[in-house]
C-alpha cells in the first residue's frame, strides 16, 4: 500500500476522534454532564455532509452545512431538555437517561430514509 496515503488516512480518521474527545470534555468539564448523544451528534453531522454532498454541493459547502445543522440541533437540544432540567435541579441520573434517549432519537432517522438496514455488509467465507 501507499505508505503516505495511510499516513494521511490516520491523521484524518485521528483529528476526528481528537476532535470528538475535545468535545465530550469541555461538555463534561463544563456542563457536568455525561452526555451519550455525543457521538451521535456527530454522526448527524456526517450525515448531512453526505446527503448534501450527494446532491452535487462542494463538499467543503457540504461540511459546513452539516455542522451548521449539527450546530443547531444541539441547540435545540439545549433549550429543549439541557436548560429546564439545569433549571430543575435534576439529578445526574435523570440527565443520563435523557441523554440515552437522545441518542436513540439521533440515531433512529437515518434507517427510516435509507436502505441501511436492507444492505448489510456481505458475508465472507473463513479461510480453509
Amino acid at each position: 500500500m501507499d505508505t503516505p496515503q495511510l499516513l494521511f488516512n490516520g491523521l484524518a480518521v485521528g483529528s476526528i476522534i481528537a476532535l470528538a474527545a475535545v468535545g465530550l470534555t469541555l461538555t463534561c468539564g463544563i456542563l457536568r454532564l455525561s452526555n451519550f448523544a455525543h457521538g451521535d451528534f456527530m454522526t448527524l453531522g456526517a450525515y448531512i455532509t453526505w446527503v448534501v454532498n450527494a446532491q452535487g454541493i462542494n463538499l467543503w459547502l457540504a461540511m459546513l452545512v452539516g455542522a451548521a445543522v449539527t450546530a443547531i440541533a444541539m441547540l435545540i437540544a439545549e433549550r429543549l431538555l439541557w436548560k429546564p432540567m439545569r433549571d430543575r435541579r435534576a439529578d445526574s441520573t435523570t440527565l443520563i437517561i435523557i441523554s440515552i434517549g437522545l441518542a436513540l432519537f439521533l440515531n433512529f432517522p437515518p434507517y427510516i430514509y435509507t436502505t441501511i438496514a436492507e444492505n448489510p455488509y456481505p458475508s465472507m467465507d473463513a479461510p480453509p
